[in-house]
């Protein structure tokens, strides 16, 4: 469901897991979920920007044109990122902030987790990374105090020996040094027809040893 962070997931999983009695449960991670993840049932208040048609007419074409430029360059793409406070997730020295967003994230993994083993089911991570992510790996761009495995690297060695976090950063990092096409679109971050295909089929190959280990 578009826009469902890991809070709204696991909510979901507990509602609807009776309807289909499940032998795996994926649930599909990116690094923004942090941000939106709060431990309990609470509920966040998302407010809106609102722009007038004449406003939108007036700057649309020129600020999506520049955007557009700026955006298609992996390094002024990556630089601009690192810069807006949006990278913060990424930093080898983790604020308070994202220290508990993590930790919020843990719980919400945790009790997920927990609810599949007492259903039989396994339960298991796909990690899908952010497009920031895969250009600085791919280039080897070096920002001050950024890791952009750190977050798989959090996450993995919290799964250990409990559920499978399965990482797609390298994947999609290699697919991208070899051809060097776009797997995400440059405008919003999302994966694009060929960024899905190489993830659904790395993701498949993943589950069908996953599969071989359990018949073992």
């Amino acid at each position: 469901v578009q826009g469902y962070d890991t809070l709204e997931e696991v909510l979901c999983l507990e509602k609807i897991w009776s309807q289909y009695n499940p032998d795996i449960v994926v649930i599909a991670f990116l690094p923004n979920d942090l941000m939106g993840n709060v431990t309990g049932e609470a509920h966040r208040q998302k407010k809106a920007t609102v722009i007038t048609k004449d406003e939108l007419q007036q700057h649309l074409h020129i600020t999506a044109l520049t955007r557009r430029l700026l955006l298609s360059n992996d390094y002024i793409y990556s630089y601009l990122y690192s810069n807006m406070g949006r990278a913060d997730k990424f930093s080898s020295i983790l604020s308070k902030d994202i220290q508990q967003k993590i930790f919020n994230t843990e719980d919400l993994l945790d009790r997920a987790f927990n609810f599949c083993l007492s259903k039989k089911s396994v339960f298991l991570v796909l990690s899908i990374p952010q497009q920031f992510q895969v250009l600085v790996k791919a280039n080897s761009f070096k920002f001050e105090n950024i890791d952009v495995s750190n977050i798989d690297t959090l996450f993995s060695q919290f799964a250990k020996n409990r559920f499978l976090w399965i990482s797609s950063l390298d994947i999609l990092t290699k697919e991208y040094c070899s051809k060097k096409k776009d797997l995400y679109f440059r405008y919003d971050g999302h994966l694009s027809k060929r960024g899905n295909d190489i993830l659904s089929n790395f993701f498949a190959e993943e589950v069908s040893l996953l599969l071989e280990d359990f018949k073992k």
